[in-house]
């Protein structure tokens, strides 16, 4: 899913954003879950993952 949201030309960057952020709150993700990944992306060097490019 995340895949066909990021790569669809009609939805912009912060709409898509919107759109998975509030499918993780779904499932339980809170913003230290965020926090960690955007942590482990800057880590690994993907800052594009944690949406900081």
């Amino acid at each position: 899913v995340s895949s066909r949201v990021l790569n669809n030309p009609s939805i912009d960057r912060d709409t898509a954003g919107k759109i998975l952020s509030g499918g993780a709150r779904l499932y339980g993700f809170t913003d230290d879950d965020f926090d960690k990944a955007t942590a482990a992306s800057r880590r690994h060097g993907n800052l594009t993952a944690a949406g900081t490019a």
